[in-house]
């Protein structure tokens, strides 16, 4: 992979955080940005060389699925609960793609979360996955998934997966290692480029993902990664290594950065719908609608 170079756009990219309340903070994914960007950061567990890796999925030949309404941690409800192996279940059996959250475990294993802190418990990245498994219970009484048994979950309904990359709790030193264990993940399971697709707040966590067959995204919003909707919608063309589409919060949809960004053929996502209202606002101006609490009609 190249290193990216770093024009002023780059500059005030300082300000990364989650697509929720406990959304991480701005050091998680702009600290140190120059120095992280070298091939030397990728491991071996990543990316191949352009000679040796598949050509990247289209964003027009993914799953049509993805163009629709996307269910946020799952279909869920008072008996399924978010994040659930029961919610992904629930949203296959309604036609319904999923949005899920993945973090990395001390021990480099991959664990579906939304959060970073476990309740009563401590956080993922500095814990050990068999104890996480262990030791904290979903609602429903069942383990946190792991990524491969989400991947297993919906293959055979080829359900399409929106994995978001969460980074809180990472220190620093590694940027992409949670990208490149994802993707080294996800290689080995033989997943369909066509059937998922990742997005991040953290650029770095990408990295890896965007020099592969799989596609690639990030999350911008107004209130926060508002220093990427100039350089990631703007000037797209003049970035190495830009995103294959962006996930924009509502506030970001109407914003004519955005709309000019999606008219030129690039794909934009919405997120978190919460009533039909919304979804009635922004199905005109995005092309996958990732929603929760309601059922679009």
């Amino acid at each position: 992979m190249k290193s990216l170079n770093t024009p002023l756009f780059l500059l005030s990219l300082l300000s990364l955080c989650a697509c929720s309340p406990s959304a991480p903070s701005s050091s998680e994914s702009f600290s140190s940005f120059e120095d992280s960007f070298s091939t030397e950061s990728i491991s071996s567990e990543g990316p191949l060389s352009s000679s040796e890796a598949p050509s990247k999925v289209k964003m027009e030949d993914l799953n049509p699925r993805f163009y629709g309404p996307i269910a946020h941690r799952g279909y869920h409800d008072e008996t399924n609960p978010k994040n659930s192996l029961n919610a992904f279940r629930a949203a296959c059996e309604k036609g319904f793609g999923i949005e899920t959250d993945v973090h990395i475990t001390s021990d480099d294993k991959l664990i579906i979360s939304h959060d970073s802190m476990l309740t009563g418990y401590g956080n993922i990245e500095t814990n050990e996955f068999e104890d996480i498994r262990n030791n904290v219970l979903l609602e429903d009484g069942e383990m946190l998934p792991s990524l491969e048994e989400t991947y297993e979950c919906v293959k055979e309904s080829s359900t399409p997966l929106l994995v978001e990359l969460k980074t809180f709790g990472l220190d620093d030193e590694n940027p992409t290692k949670l990208g490149n264990a994802v993707l080294a993940e996800t290689r080995r399971l033989g997943v369909d480029p066509k059937n998922v697709i990742f997005c991040s707040f953290s650029w770095e966590a990408i990295l890896p993902i965007l020099d592969s067959e799989y596609a690639a995204g990030l999350f911008i919003s107004n209130g926060t990664n508002k220093e990427l909707i100039d350089p990631v919608l703007g000037e797209k063309d003049g970035l190495q290594n830009p995103p294959d589409f962006v996930a924009a919060g509502y506030d970001v949809l109407t914003n004519p950065k955005c709309v000019s960004y999606r008219s030129h053929g690039h794909k934009v996502f919405s997120w978190t719908l919460t009533s039909q209202s919304m979804y009635d606002q922004v199905k005109d101006s995005s092309d996958g609608y990732i929603f929760e609490n309601f059922l679009p009609a």
